[in-house]
């Protein structure tokens, strides 16, 4: 009886440092995999790799949780922020705190939020499936909805939906992010010169595993796509080919834990990146290295 339990004992002690020796090369090989891309990468004047957290998991003061989509206004140079329940829209300075908040009514499950220009902002419905152009309406601490855009396939429930939006003001145009299974991005160009309108997945969006957010940099005129599931942010050109990335996780961009559940993403006119995760934590980047020429 003595000597079964000590030879268990030995087959348990080597099956568990195995176990450790696995995890940790498994690591080490998904590292490996990821430094292989981003030297496959071309990067844009953005230069994504050369981001690092300057803010780290700051909570928002007055939320607990479901902060979820982000954006920044060049008009107001602050962001904005939705908490899908209760509905509200939050303005925040480049710190995270709030210095503003205002009620959505009429506007169930608003995920996201996109700038447009001046008090102009569009507001996403993952459960409705469709994107509300609406007002800042600041003697009533909420929103005036002027119209609404209907994308009735990508109303499919929660966490399968409208996830994330970004506008391109050079081309006016309007991206709007499906989440998961599979993953996709719709562009439609609203000018009335040149109306247009095209869908992207499959091998395109093959770098993630889901879409939790966008945002468009007018500067780089590039698009960044944010990966929950994937703990990464990658930025595409305007024919969808990838330029670059940046990384999520524990030790990468100097960040001292992965961020758990990053929901929303915006970029300011100085190439800042805000990013902010569920329930409450709020991010910025600030780009350290930069590319001459």
């Amino acid at each position: 009886m003595n000597r079964a339990f000590k030879f268990i004992m030995r087959i348990s002690i080597v099956l568990l440092i195995l176990g450790a020796i696995v995890f940790y090369a498994k690591q080490d090989i998904a590292n490996i995999i990821k430094l292989v891309r981003m030297a496959q990468d071309v990067s844009s004047s953005l230069y994504l790799r050369g981001y690092d957290a300057e803010v780290q998991a700051q909570k928002v003061e007055g939320v607990t949780r479901n902060l979820s989509g982000l954006t920044y206004s060049d008009y107001h140079d602050s962001l904005f922020a939705t908490v899908n329940n209760p509905p509200e829209l939050l303005q925040l300075n480049k710190e995270g705190q709030v210095l503003d908040r205002m009620k959505i009514e009429r506007i169930p499950d608003p995920e996201t939020v996109e700038h447009i220009h001046g008090d102009e902002f569009y507001l996403a419905s993952e459960r409705e499936g469709k994107v509300y152009r609406v007002r800042l309406d600041r003697r009533a601490h909420g929103v005036k909805i002027l119209s609404s855009i209907s994308f009735a396939d990508l109303a499919q429930g929660r966490n399968d939906g409208i996830e994330g939006i970004a506008w391109n003001p050079q081309r006016e145009a309007l991206y709007v992010a499906k989440e998961k299974r599979p993953p996709s991005i719709t562009e439609v160009t609203m000018s009335d010169s040149n109306p247009g309108f095209q869908r992207v997945s499959g091998d395109r969006l093959k770098g993630v595993k889901d879409i939790s957010g966008l945002a468009y940099s007018s500067a780089s005129q590039t698009l960044l796509v944010l990966s929950d599931d994937s703990r990464v942010i990658m930025e595409m050109d305007a024919g969808y080919n990838v330029l670059d990335r940046l990384h999520l996780q524990q030790g990468w961009a100097s960040l001292a834990h992965d961020i758990p559940q990053p929901e929303g993403i915006a970029v300011d006119k100085l190439g800042n990146i805000y990013v902010v995760s569920e329930p409450n934590l709020f991010y910025r980047f600030h780009k350290q290295v930069r590319v001459k020429g």
